[in-house]
Formats: C-alpha cells, structure tokens, sequence
C-alpha cells in the first residue's frame, strides 16, 4: 500500500500529470508561508510578500483576475502583472509579454488582491518551446504586464523547498506539507528534481541521499522505504511461502569515500540463515560475484530486533563453511549457555573479545532468557561516485543498480520478483 501523501490526486488526472505538480505547488504557497517566501523572491527580487495584500490561488483558469479584483479594482488603476515560465533547465529567453486575444487556460494565478497577479506556465520537460509566457490574454481586466518573463527552475525552487526543510526553518504540519510535496514530486516528477541526477545532488549528501532513493525505488518497482531512516527497500515474500534467505536492500553513499554503496544483507536472522546456508555452493558462489564485496555479518536477536554486531578475525570463506556445518543445529541459547558459546565463537574467530561488554548490556543484564545466533553476511557493491555520476548522466544507474540486486538475487538461489525498469 502506497504511503499516504496530500498531493496524490483524487480527480482522474494520473499522478504524473504536470497539472498535478501546478496544484501541489499552489497548495504549498498556499499554507507554507516560508515557501510562499521563496517562490516570490525568486520570481521578483523586488516584492516582500509581507508588504502584499494576502494571496488567492487558482489553477486552469481561463480568465487573469476574478470578478470580484476586477470590479474593485475600476476606479482604481492598472494592475501590475508578471508572467513566470516555470520548467525544468528553461530558456531565459522570452519575447517582451504582450497583450494577445488568444484562448488559454492559464496553469496558475496569484492574486495579491489587487495590487500584483502573477501568471504561471508550468512544463515538466526540459528543453520545451513556448510562447505562452509572452502572450496572454488579459480580457477587460486592468492589468499591465512586466515586459520581462521571469523564469524559474524548478530544480532550484525544489532544492530551496528541501533547504527550508533541512534546516528547520519550518516544524510541525508546515514541514509535513513540504516533505510531502517534496517525495510526491520526487516519485512523480523526477526529471523536474535538484536530485533528478547525481551529478545535480552531489553537492549535498541529504540531496544524493533523496536521489538515491529514487533511483531503488525505480530499480526495484518499490515505492515505499522498508525504513524512514535509511534508503531501503523490502523485497516482497516468495510466491511459493519459502523462506526467503534475504529480504532487504540498501542504497547509501559511504560517509566518508563518498562512493555510492548498494547493500544486502542475506542471513540476517536465524530463519533467514537456515535458508541461505541450506544452499552451500550457492553461498559459497557469493565470493566469486565480481565486484561485489563479501564479509561476515555476526550479530545477535531477540524478538525482531538485532543486537551485539561483532565482527572477528575469521576469513569469510571459513565462516561460511562454518555455517554450513553448523546450521541445522543452530538454533535459541538459553542463558546458562550464553558464556561458552561466546568463548566458543571467540575462539572460532566469529566474535570479537572486546565485544562481550556490548552482549553483557543487551543481553545478560536484561531479563531475556533466550539469544538467537544471527550468522548472516554482508554483501556490498560499491560504485565511486564519478562512475555513478556519468551511468547516471547516460540515463543508465538504475539498470545498473536493478542488474547488481538481480544478480545476487540469481546466485541466492532466489526467485527474483523486480520488475526490469523502464527506460
């Protein structure tokens, strides 16, 4: 079930629909007064929205100014009007605006009653011609339009939304709204994003980090994040009710490389372990997957939480070989056993001596009475993040990542339930 999101449409317009993304945005000018803020600094320098009368907004509408501005306004003098071309990379040049008698339905109108109107033309694809922003048809109303098109990208207006965001300068049901419209136009309107590539993100990692979770999403045909901390998703249960041996995948940029690390995580509970060491030469084909990093994942489980990640001196092929052997007698220890099989494991070279202060806090001082062993692996590919820049640029990391997840899902044995993206 998709996350619940105020700006996903009730009417029949598909989400992707740019009159979709013209509404979402009237909305959050409407109810975000720091994004109203920033939208109209970036539209005209000049105005300060405090010193405005307060905003009306409309969508496809025919005509510039209600009836109510238009009558007040008679005996009062012109209006002054701005034409705003909002696109994705778009061209600053425009033709002077210019009165036209031409049919139109305008994609939004800001009415400062009846002091400032501003018209907005709205495209979601990069590169598009028109002439819209410079012609409109002001019918009887007494506006007088600003000769110059201003244009703003919505990669900059959204990466300004996501700055306000991050940097606390809203709270509470405002920022709510803006981290709504945020992912709604992440999901839908990728192409329109400051995280539409990499390149474009990598000056920021929270940017990298929504881009990233784009691109899974993309690579796996899941929408919604397995976790709200992290660029995940959970891979759906087997058509055939076999346990899967793995059921997560991670996406993130190494905190202090900055490459770009794609993470999975087989064995990571006792049930998921009995499945992926039931498969011996499966497992043991991990360490032969060309680029792809293998290394032991030892922790410890209680309920459906894990605890005590201890990483030994054993080589990998050894701990899976031990785990082989061993797993069909793995299973709960009681807490009388707790100390000989950690020594056991200490000795083994699976635990680490420095870790079993960490065990004692999580386990022994706690009232449990059983500790599951989690003998699971650690897969990682990584890509410097120049390489998934350019595969980005080129249109291909999504692939890339969907071919990596595949491929390990192959070796594993496991049914592979991701759909190929399209292009």
């Amino acid at each position: 079930m998709q996350p619940l999101n105020f700006f996903a449409p009730y009417e029949s317009l598909e989400c992707h629909h740019e009159n979709q993304l013209t509404r979402a945005l009237l909305v959050v000018l409407r109810y975000s007064p720091i994004a109203h803020a920033v939208w109209l600094r970036m539209v005209e320098p000049s105005e300060r929205l405090e010193d405005l009368p307060p905003a009306r907004f409309r969508t496809q509408q025919s005509q510039l100014v209600t009836a109510h501005v238009r009558d007040a306004n008679a005996d009062e003098g012109v209006i002054r009007g701005l034409s705003v071309w909002l696109a994705p990379e778009p061209s600053r040049r425009h033709a002077p605006v210019s009165a036209s008698e031409r049919r139109q339905i305008l994609d939004g109108i800001i009415e400062y009653g009846d002091e400032l109107v501003v018209a907005i033309e709205n495209k979601i694809r990069a590169g598009i011609a028109s002439g819209q922003p410079s012609s409109i048809n002001i019918g009887d109303a007494a506006v007088e339009f600003d000769p110059r098109v201003r244009t703003v990208e919505w990669q900059d207006l959204l990466a300004a939304f996501a700055d306000v965001s991050l940097r606390d300068l809203v709270s509470g049901s405002e920022q709510k709204l803006l981290d709504d419209f945020l992912e709604f136009a992440e999901h839908h309107f990728p192409q329109v994003g400051p995280y539409s590539t990499l390149r474009r993100a990598a000056t920021s990692r929270a940017r990298v980090s929504r881009r990233l979770d784009v691109v899974l999403a993309a690579a796996t045909g899941i929408e919604e994040r397995a976790r709200q901390d992290s660029v995940s998703r959970r891979l759906p249960a087997r058509p055939d009710g076999v346990q899967r041996s793995v059921k997560m995948v991670f996406l993130d940029q190494h905190p202090d490389s900055g490459d770009i690390r794609l993470r999975i995580y087989p064995g990571d509970t006792l049930s998921q372990a009995k499945a992926l060491y039931a498969r011996a030469d499966a497992v043991r084909g991990l360490l032969m997957m060309p680029g792809w990093e293998v290394r032991p994942n030892h922790h410890w489980g209680f309920m459906t939480s894990g605890y005590c990640w201890s990483h030994g001196t054993i080589g990998t092929s050894d701990y899976i070989e031990y785990w082989i052997t061993r797993i069909l007698k793995a299973g709960a220890i009681p807490r009388n056993a707790w100390e000989d099989e950690w020594a056991q494991l200490e000795r083994l070279g699976i635990v680490a001596q420095n870790d079993w202060a960490e065990f004692q806090r999580r386990f022994v001082r706690a009232k449990i009475a059983k500790a599951f062993p989690r003998p699971g692996l650690c897969c990682e590919y990584t890509w410097s993040l120049e390489s998934a820049i350019a595969l980005d640029d080129k249109g291909q990391f999504v692939r890339a990542v969907h071919a990596e997840i595949r491929g390990l899902l192959t070796q594993l044995g496991e049914p592979c339930p991701l759909p190929f993206p399209t292009p």
